[in-house]
């Protein structure tokens, strides 16, 4: 009986604790703390922290002019804010201030740089067998899709029978079943909320049985969901054997650039920077003719149109040299000389001469003489 009566005076303590949480005081609020930046992407990145009893504003920015309201709570206690549409390879300031009535407290800041364009993230390592073979995830997130990648190492790395995974939004319920998408080394995930944070576990089985250990990480869906653009001013060279097929950089964001060769299959020319901006193929055929293919793939392997050139290999043991010349000779003639009569002489007549009769008789023909008169007697 007596917990009965403590009950309600316990609640009524706990509602007065979370109104005055809430309550705007008049007081200028402290300024925040715990700050921390995780889920750091290309193009993204999230700030974390606590804020302040008396301060129901929150406003953050990356350059201390344009500033944004928020009040968004996360699910493991505090406060967060997603930063999105940054560059790659950037350093930013997030900026972080509680406001009331009664003013805006000082400001606090954590310091991040972006990802570069084609940089991955590793989330973690699993063992999944006995002998302790590893699969190393890495992470990167588009508009509305999220794609994973997976390198194994170790002695038994072939042993792996299938990737597993289960996704949900933060806060949300993780599904009942695992999502098996077999022994792959990409995969991507669509149909995310843009600019929306979620929780990925996964794990890895082994064909001998092992299932391995879980790990679990966030990620923002975010980030642009356009392909780059094609390469442009496309070239070729050649000699008997090879052709080199050279382009102009995407415009947009570049993983990396395709090439094939007539019906052949896509060949990734990787990710090192700089990227690849030509590929030259060998031990082709004498005074044969080819069609040369490119294309450019996003970040979140999205690809562009390919685009193509056709180009002929030399005949065999014919080598161009590179100063051939594209034009003629700016010293071949290109008029006939100057003292080559270009006319006839002027002196030559143009007309009938002037001592030739002009008139005739007006009286022509003569008419003939009349008749002798007869005679009267």
């Amino acid at each position: 009986m007596a917990i009965l009566r403590i009950l309600p005076l316990l609640l009524l303590w706990l509602l007065a604790g979370q109104a005055a949480a809430q309550t705007d005081n008049g007081v200028t609020p402290r300024e925040a703390h715990k700050q921390r930046a995780d889920l750091i992407t290309r193009s993204s990145a999230r700030l974390l922290y606590s804020g302040r009893g008396n301060a129901p504003i929150h406003e953050v920015s990356t350059d201390g002019t344009n500033w944004t309201q928020t009040f968004q709570r996360h699910d493991g206690g505090g406060f967060y804010y997603i930063f999105s549409n940054l560059e790659p390879s950037t350093a930013y300031t997030l900026r972080l201030r509680l406001r009331n009535s009664g003013g805006v407290s000082d400001p606090v800041t954590v310091d991040i740089t972006t990802l570069a364009a084609n940089e991955y993230l590793e989330v973690g390592t699993v063992i999944w067998n006995a002998t302790a073979s590893l699969a190393t995830f890495g992470k990167i997130a588009g508009n509305s899709t999220y794609t994973f990648r997976v390198q194994t190492h170790g002695d038994k790395k072939d042993d792996i029978e299938s990737i597993l995974y289960k996704i949900r939004k933060e806060g949300g319920q993780w599904p009942d079943a695992w999502t098996n998408i077999g022994n792959v080394r990409r995969h991507i995930i669509t149909g995310l909320e843009s600019d929306t944070v979620y929780n990925l576990w996964l794990r890895a089985v082994g064909k001998s049985g092992y299932s391995s250990n879980r790990i679990q990480y966030s990620l923002i869906s975010t980030g642009s969901a356009e392909a780059p653009d094609p390469p442009t001013a496309l070239s070729t060279s050649a000699t008997d054997t090879t052709l080199t097929l050279s382009w102009t950089a995407s415009t947009g964001t570049v993983s990396s650039y395709e090439v094939k060769i007539d019906d052949g299959s896509w060949d990734n020319l990787g990710a090192d920077l700089p990227l690849a901006l030509s590929h030259t193929w060998e031990e082709l055929t004498a005074n044969t003719e080819y069609t040369l293919y490119v294309r450019a793939k996003g970040n979140d392997f999205r690809e562009t149109g390919w685009v193509s050139i056709r180009a002929s290999t030399n005949a065999a043991g014919v080598v161009l040299p590179t100063n051939t010349p594209t034009h003629t000779p700016t010293n071949t003639p290109t008029h006939t000389p100057t003292n080559t009569p270009t006319n006839t002489p002027t002196h030559t007549p143009t007309h009938t001469p002037t001592n030739t009769p002009t008139n005739m008789p007006t009286n022509t023909p003569i008419p003939a003489p009349n008749a002798p008169a007869a005679p009267t007697s």
